[in-house]
């Protein structure tokens, strides 16, 4: 199969380097300083897998889904709509347009683009990558990518079935699954940390091990579970990295050398690992914050509770976007900002 990775960042540069590396034809649409870097150089792959280097095509141009099979998304959620605007003139009607994105709304977007609806399969990338530089990605986590099994009215359901194959193929842990809905909710909830990093600028395992940094984690991490339980939102287990599992971690009374041991029996993690939402910040680049914590927000306006720590996480990387940089706070001036120092 050709894959098109529309939106060739950190992620999707990862999953098309792997799936070049395995003789598949790939195509990255991507920005222009990775597209020249790719096109001149190749594409550099380090971190947990690696190093290697592959030659996919690269493209600044949506027509570059022309001929593919499936369409991996990895644009940041806001720019759904507008992606699949791009690439609906040219994208073959057998191609399902796979989300390998943050955040639960997406597989909606999708449907209510020019695509039309039925095109969306949702899917997670249970992971963490950096972009290092144009033509430069590191995989910072060990994780999976995990894929719907087919679109909301059930098409695309053998083709999915080969994309899981074919990604097995390239070296990635796959799984497939029937509510990938649930799945997405419960991989929101381990991603509220997102905010929280990229507040402090603290690698993740840095987070899990500074006490103040835990405790707010924890915070936001119970008061989604509690919203979502409010709401009626069905999850799905997460091996390892289940929310419920790592709450009782965050909450733990350990020493910091049996829960660095903890840590690291869950996840590998890089020294470079840092969340997507402080990468965002360090370009001077929009967040998915609003997707992120603020979704915990709005599912609890909705049922009329209130998430008042989600909120004010959201409100803190709203205020950084602004300034256009990370803000550089310790975890105790967060702490006192949520009323948690």
């Amino acid at each position: 199969m050709r894959y098109a990775i529309m939106g060739a960042g950190a992620v999707g540069s990862l999953l098309g380097g792997m799936l070049a590396r395995a003789g598949l034809p790939v195509v990255l649409i991507g920005r222009a300083a990775h597209v020249e870097a790719v096109s001149r150089d190749g594409l550099e792959v380090s971190g947990l897998v690696g190093p290697f280097r592959v030659r996919p095509e690269a493209t600044v141009s949506p027509e570059g889904v022309r001929e593919a099979d499936a369409v991996l998304l990895c644009v940041k959620s806001q720019d759904t709509p507008a992606a699949c605007a791009a690439i609906a003139p040219y994208l073959p009607d057998e191609a399902p347009v796979i989300s390998i994105q943050n955040g639960v709304r997406n597989v909606d977007l999708i449907d209510e683009s020019p695509l039309g609806p039925g095109r969306g399969v949702g899917g997670s990338a249970v992971f963490n990558a950096v972009f290092l530089e144009p033509g430069r990605v590191l995989l910072t986590t060990s994780g999976e990518i995990i894929l719907g099994a087919a679109s909301r009215d059930g098409r695309f359901g053998d083709r999915m079935a080969r994309v899981a194959r074919e990604m097995r193929q390239a070296g990635l842990e796959v799984r497939a699954t029937g509510n990938i809905e649930a799945v997405l909710w419960s991989k929101l909830l381990i991603n509220l940390n997102n905010g929280l990093g990229a507040l402090t600028g603290q690698s993740l395992e840095e987070g899990m091990m500074d006490p103040v940094a835990r405790r707010i984690s924890a915070a936001l991490l119970a008061e989604g579970i509690r919203v979502t339980r409010d709401a009626g939102v069905r999850l799905e287990t997460i091996p390892k990295v289940d929310p419920n599992r790592i709450l009782k971690l965050l909450t733990l009374p350990l020493p910091t050398f049996l829960l660095r041991r903890l840590f690291r029996l869950m996840v590998r993690t890089h020294p470079e690992a840092r969340w997507s939402t402080w990468q965002s910040l360090a370009k001077g680049q929009p967040t998915e914050i609003a997707y992120l914590n603020g979704e915990i927000v709005r599912l609890a306006e909705s049922c009329g509770v209130h998430a008042p720590y989600n909120r004010a996480v959201r409100d803190m990387v709203m205020e950084a976007e602004k300034k256009g940089a990370p803000p550089g706070f310790t975890s105790s001036e967060v702490g006192r900002r949520l009323s948690l120092g």
